[in-house]
Formats: structure tokens, C-alpha cells, sequence
């Protein structure tokens, strides 16, 4: 399989109480926009397994406070702590293992950079990295 540019979403979570099992992993075509999937991500989180029905009816279609989806670009991102967050990868190849039933996922992020005013120059925020993941389906 040819290396491959695209969206990914997944839970995100910090410590064990905010696990989230099995997680989800979409892939979107690169080529969607930033409005798109911010509008994914927010529905995908609206229907997930955080909010019961009530919590469901009552902010759909409303502008919530809680169901704001923040983004820098490359990254979008949206509830707390787990979060559920999309991220514009390249690289990305995947494998099944047919003898244990799992997706061994491989994909590169970018080097983030942000500029400093004061300086006028780039700062970086996040190094280019490999990520290695393995999905249950």
C-alpha cells in the first residue's frame, strides 16, 4: 500500500480512569477542509458514548458551550479529558495481521511551528514524529 496522506480521529485521553475502549479510528481523504471535519468531529462526539440521549437532544443542533471544536489546521480537537481529536497525517500505511485479527497503523506528524513576534522567527511547538498504533476492529 502507497503511503497516504489523511485525516485521522481518535479518542485522546490522559490516565487510565479516561480510557476509552475500544478506540475509534476514521480515516478521512486529506482533501476535506478543515470546516468539514470540524463538523464530523462534532457530531461524531455528539453521538458517542459520553452523552446519554437527553444529553444528545438537548445539544444538537445548538451552539453548547461543550460541544465547541477547537482547531489550529492540522488538528482539531473537542471535549475534555477523553477528547476526541482529528489530525492531518502523512505517511499513514496500514497492515492486517490476519493471525491476530489487528491493524498495525504507521503515520508521520508534521513539525508544528507558531511564529514569535518578538524574535520574527519560527518557534517550534511539536517536532516531526512517528507514531506506530495498533487497531482492534
Amino acid at each position: 500500500m502507497k503511503p497516504r496522506k489523511a485525516w485521522i480521529i481518535q479518542w485522546q485521553w490522559t490516565g487510565d480512569h479516561a480510557k476509552v475502549e475500544p478506540n475509534i479510528f476514521h480515516i478521512l481523504d486529506s482533501r476535506l477542509g478543515i470546516k468539514f471535519v470540524k463538523s464530523y468531529l462534532k457530531y461524531l462526539y455528539l453521538n458517542s458514548f459520553l452523552l446519554n440521549i437527553e444529553e444528545r437532544v438537548g445539544t444538537a443542533g445548538t451552539n453548547d458551550p461543550s460541544m465547541i471544536v477547537t482547531s489550529n489546521g492540522r488538528i482539531a480537537t473537542i471535549g475534555t479529558n477523553p477528547s476526541l481529536e482529528a489530525m492531518l497525517v502523512e505517511n499513514l500505511t496500514a497492515k492486517h495481521d490476519p493471525t491476530t485479527g489487528l491493524d498495525n497503523v504507521e503515520y508521520e506528524l508534521r513539525q508544528l511551528t507558531r511564529h514569535n513576534d518578538e524574535s520574527r522567527k519560527a518557534e517550534e511547538i511539536r517536532p516531526r514524529s512517528s507514531v506506530k498504533v495498533t487497531v482492534r476492529h
